[in-house]
């Protein structure tokens, strides 16, 4: 290489030098007044901040000039601004507790003043929205309020009023008979519109319902429409009553709430093992109570490709799992020693891979849904409010085949007033299961026959 050379790559390398200076110098001096002005904080945390924002700039803009800049480099020289302003956060927060260690009463107050203020600010908006949507009561301890429920969701509904003779009095055919039922959850699943089916008995005035939901006003309409139009269609001969609002009875104070639910897959309905008459049966039950709801909720919900895939691996190792053949050596006369295999079956993973296999068959549709089973009952004595949502889905358990032969389906209860009162006001809470659309429509029949002909009380 030339003098001339090496005297121009010297004087590139000396420029560069000067602009790291030049990079790290003015950063260094913004912090260092930045930190002058800063009233607390002890001289020796500044000196270290200063300290190593000044590496940070000086190790950042090396990086960047010296060599390729990359967004990791600039992220090292933007480093310096960061140490600047926690070692300025840090001081503040110890000037702070100083303050409150040395004036405790002063603290309390400077601090407690906002935080009432802020508090009944905001009692007074609660305050105000309830006189927006205040509760009508009646002289019976029940009220009937406009559901508006968390989350601003509004729910309408259609009420089967009055059964045509025909379906009181058909008792064959059952099959047949149920498939408008079937047909009217597939549309509102296929249409991405929840539906929930509910039986409500109070002071041994039943009512049938179907109920929807929506966010807003014009979407609920539209779920209506569809929901209205199914019925319409399917359930020939049905008087039908349109719900703009779904008013849920409001339980006196005086009655203890229970809610229970039921979990867990049933059979499909196309499988010929699985019984028809199981919702039937609990609506022969709850006619023999004062007082209950039970509500089945069903919410769409498209299947998962990743979720199918992990479904599959899973079953893939279980099954692999299942039957491991072993090898061992053993000696014969005539041909020396020879390997023996024996296959150890695995009790429970062939019981897991089976029950991922259904997971899988459930998986694989592209429509399910989101199922919540719930009854819902009230009394004086709370015991007697759990026997008795207990014994309803007691019931529906013991009607329904499971899909798993191995996994009873399970019941829990809960006495929660607030949350009784959201199912009892047509929200879903929560517990559900996926479920096909098969598995789902168990739920979802009507039949009746002439011994639960006073299941719906005609309106004039």
């Amino acid at each position: 290489m030339t003098d001339d050379g090496n005297s121009g790559f010297g004087i590139l390398r000396l420029t560069k030098f000067l602009i790291v200076l030049l990079v790290t110098f003015v950063p260094v001096s913004c912090i260092t007044w930045l930190l002058s002005l800063v009233p607390f904080g002890s001289a020796t945390m500044k000196g270290q901040a200063l300290i190593l924002s000044g590496i940070c700039f000086f190790a950042g803009s090396c990086a960047l000039i010296f060599s390729k800049p990359s967004k990791e480099k600039g992220l090292l020289w933007l480093s310096g601004f960061v140490v600047a302003v926690g070692a300025i956060i840090i001081a503040g927060v110890q000037a702070l507790y100083a303050l409150v260690i040395e004036f405790p009463l002063q603290s309390i107050v400077i601090i407690g003043l906002p935080l009432t203020l802020l508090m009944v600010w905001t009692l007074q908006k609660e305050a105000a929205v309830e006189e927006l949507h205040p509760v009508q009561q009646d002289t019976l301890g029940i009220s009937l309020s406009r559901v508006v429920i968390k989350k601003e969701i509004v729910i309408g509904a259609v009420e089967l009023t009055e059964f045509p003779e025909s379906h009181l009095l058909d008792m064959e055919a059952s099959e047949q008979q149920n498939q408008p039922f079937y047909k009217i959850l597939r549309v509102m699943m296929l249409a991405n519109y929840p539906l929930a089916l509910r039986y409500q008995r109070i002071k041994r005035r039943v009512r049938v319902l179907y109920l929807t939901w929506a966010k807003t006003e014009s979407q609920l309409k539209e779920n209506l429409d569809t929901l209205e139009d199914s019925i319409k269609g399917t359930l020939t001969g049905f008087k039908r009553k349109r719900h703009a609002r779904f008013h849920g009875p409001t339980i006196s104070p005086l009655a203890s709430v229970a809610t229970s639910y039921l979990l867990g897959e049933p059979l499909s309905i196309e499988d010929p093992k699985q019984d028809k008459d199981a919702i039937n049966v609990v609506a022969e039950v709850l006619l023999g109570m004062e007082d209950g709801i039970i509500q089945i909720s069903a919410i769409p919900r498209r299947s998962s490709d990743r979720e199918l895939k992990s479904l599959e691996k899973e079953y893939q190792s279980e099954t692999e799992r299942s039957q491991l053949t072993v090898s061992t050596p053993q000696s014969t006369l005539f041909s020396g020693e020879v390997q023996k295999s024996t296959t150890r079956v695995n009790e429970r993973a062939v019981r897991n891979a089976d029950s991922l296999k259904l997971q899988i068959a459930r998986m694989s549709n592209s429509h399910l849904c989101e199922v919540e089973v719930s009854a819902t009952c009230w009394d004086r004595d709370p015991e007697i409010a759990k026997q008795n949502s207990k014994k309803l889905l007691g019931m529906l358990r013991g009607s329904l085949v499971p899909a798993d032969s191995t996994q009873q389906q399970t019941i829990e209860t809960r006495l929660k007033p607030n949350e009784a009162t959201r199912v009892i006001e047509g929200e879903t809470i929560g517990k559900t299961t996926l479920l096909s659309l098969g598995e789902a429509s168990v739920y979802f029949s009507l039949e009746m026959t002439s011994e639960s002909q006073s299941l719906t009380t005609p309106h004039s």
